[in-house]
């Protein structure tokens, strides 16, 4: 079916041209006008009649008396049957339970699954936003509190398609840079309502989006003229790297102890040494204390016990790293079947197992080691036999504490032991066992690969330590990256009114219909300090004003002051930003929105159905 623009009823579609050739081009008699009635519509393409009883679209015009009449009708079925029979043969390219939707009805549910999700996030965005309770359907019926987009959006099945674009660019987001996971949904959110606006007006969506990329390039190159660089400058750096980390953190659980917090995650990242490799910084969650008791460790902590009888403290430890079975010193009587005609020949299987385990304990002690860490379980005989050796067993070993322990001690990790000199061995200089609360762990210290290191975080709850590990981790990307590229920008709403200027400024010089989709896009841009304001309280209409006012004056700092609740200059109040999570929120959201424009059909699949294996 065809929809009109006009938004009159759907019309049928024109009949082919073979159809329209065979009906005859005749002048519409008087007589024939009464008995077909005042208002004739044209058997091909349904429009009504002109004055020369002609129809306006196809030129077809009607037959003059009665015979002529009949088979006019007969032809008028034809054309009928074939148009009926092409609408089918489109309609079954699909199976039953498929579903289509096209033009206007398409782009508008794209629309609104975006904007949704947008609006779904608005709340916690900036210093002042909100939390978030996710609670699990599953088994336990998990609870996570939190205002991280990412993983807000991560944590819901949606069905719109639009939507999980929004999703998509939200993981990526934190992937990449960390931080921003709110603020390119949102942007993206703001984009699409205001190409909404211009498709109502009849502007093309290739139009729209041609207009936002030009005004992606020119808000891009605003940013990069103000950017600041203090990379020759050690300690202009290290305060700026400070300045975005307290930034980064005062959105999230950790914003009363920012300093704190801050100068761990600053210090921990210099230790990396310009690696963006994060699987050197540990982060040990142990419940009890405050948040502020959280500190920051050099070296690996292992989150396991030293069993009873081995030494409590070694130097200068060779570490052997292994995933290996150590519990076949038993028969096992499950799933095994042994016939025997007396108990010592019981005795003789068993003594057989505990030979060759003593063998496989040999091999590993021959390679010179004074501490070996299983990733499985270690059973009595073979522990024993380690004791008795004074090397220190450690067993069962998460799997990612294991791949973490031999990525900092230089090991690998090992489940063959004939060839010693073909095994890599781990290195420290320190083994020994602390206690953090009420729990006992083991502690290498000096390890091989200098930049390891380790954040116990202290804390209330499970939940209340899981949003700061969350928050902490959001800090440590964009610090990791933030040393690789090392621009900077003043924050609290201060890189967008710099974006919207120049943008408005871009619209003003260009011609055509694109002027309005870089107006709509500078539009866009101002959203982010108004949510920032509103989700504070404040005034947003009067705030934003006034920035707008204050832009207009050359080298202007001025931003949202979301404590004082006023417009204050952000390098004064240290509200940094990172170049690199700015530019990454620009150009995802201008994709993002570019993508769900160009959609004008959406086709659901039917679900697949299990085949009847009878």
């Amino acid at each position: 079916m065809q929809i009109l623009e006009d938004g009159g009823p759907p019309r049928a579609p024109p009949a082919s041209k073979e159809v329209v050739e065979k009906l005859p081009v005749i002048v519409f008699s008087e007589e024939m006008l009464k008995k077909l009635g005042a208002e004739v519509e044209c058997c091909i393409c349904k429009e009504n009649l002109d004055e020369h009883n002609s129809c306006p679209i196809c030129r077809h015009e009607l037959p003059t008396d009665d015979q002529k009449y009949e088979s006019w009708k007969e032809r008028e079925k034809e054309a009928e049957e074939e148009r009926k029979g092409a609408e089918n043969a489109i309609d079954k390219i699909f199976k039953d339970d498929a579903s289509e939707e096209k033009g206007e009805r398409a782009r508008m549910a794209s629309f609104i699954g975006a904007m949704a999700v947008a609006d779904l996030v608005k709340s916690t965005l900036g210093p002042k936003g909100m939390d978030k309770i996710l609670q699990s359907t599953g088994r336990g019926h998990s609870v996570t509190v939190t205002n991280d987009g990412a993983t807000i959006l991560k944590s819901l099945h949606i069905d719109n398609p639009a939507a999980k674009v929004l999703v998509d660019i939200s993981k990526v987001q934190d992937d990449e840079v960390g931080d921003g996971t709110t603020s390119v949904v949102v942007l993206a959110g703001e984009l699409l309502r205001e190409a909404e606006k211009l498709v109502t007006s009849k502007i093309h969506p290739m139009t729209i989006i041609a207009g936002y990329r030009m005004a992606a390039e020119c808000a891009r190159d605003a940013l990069l003229k103000r950017v600041i660089d203090n990379k020759e400058n050690a300690e202009k750096f290290r305060s700026d790297l400070m300045k975005i980390a307290m930034t980064t953190l005062c959105s999230k659980i950790l914003s009363q102890d920012k300093e704190h917090f801050a100068e761990m995650a600053v210090d921990a990242v210099f230790r990396l040494k310009g690696s963006t490799n994060l699987e050197a910084i540990q982060i040990i969650k142990k419940p009890g204390g405050s948040l502020r008791d959280s500190f920051l460790d050099e070296g690996f902590i292992l989150d396991k016990k030293i069993g009873i009888g081995q030494p409590k403290r070694i130097e200068n430890a060779k570490i052997l790293v292994a995933n290996t079975a150590m519990d076949t010193d038993k028969v096992k009587i499950y799933g095994a079947r042994v016939r025997v005609d007396s108990m010592t020949k019981v005795a003789q299987i068993e003594g057989a197992e505990k030979e060759k385990m003593k063998d496989k304990v040999n091999k590993i002690l021959a390679h010179g080691i004074n501490c070996f860490v299983n990733r499985q379980l270690i059973y009595n005989f073979p522990e024993e036999l380690f004791a008795d050796a004074g090397v220190l067993a450690i067993e069962h070993a998460d799997f990612e504490g294991i791949e973490r322990l031999g990525l900092v001690t230089g090991g690998e990790i090992a489940s063959t032991f004939d060839n010693p000199e073909s095994v890599k061995l781990g290195h420290c200089k320190l083994i020994e066992e602390i206690m953090i609360g009420e729990d006992k762990l083991i502690h290498f210290s000096g390890v091989e690969m200098g930049q390891a290191c380790s954040i116990v975080l202290r804390g209330a709850s499970h939940h209340v330590l899981d949003e700061a590990e969350r928050s902490l981790h959001d800090a440590l990307c964009v610090l990791s990256q933030t040393v690789n590229d090392s621009r900077v920008l003043l924050g609290g709403g201060w890189p967008e009114m710099v974006m919207a200027k120049e943008v408005d400024e871009l619209a003003r010089k260009t011609a055509g219909k694109k002027s309005h989709a870089i107006e709509a896009f500078s539009r866009a841009l101002v959203a982010i300090p108004t949510t920032i304001a509103d989700n504070a309280g404040l005034d947003s209409a009067e705030l934003v004003a006034q920035l707008r006012a204050e832009h207009h004056t050359e080298g202007c700092n001025a931003g949202i002051d979301v404590i004082s609740g006023a417009v204050g200059d952000m390098e004064e109040r240290g509200i940094y930003e990172a170049f690199k999570v700015k530019q990454a929120v620009l150009l995802s959201a201008t994709e993002a929105a570019e993508m769900i424009l160009r959609v004008d059909e959406i086709i659901t699949c039917a679900p697949r159905r299990r085949e009847d294996r009878m």
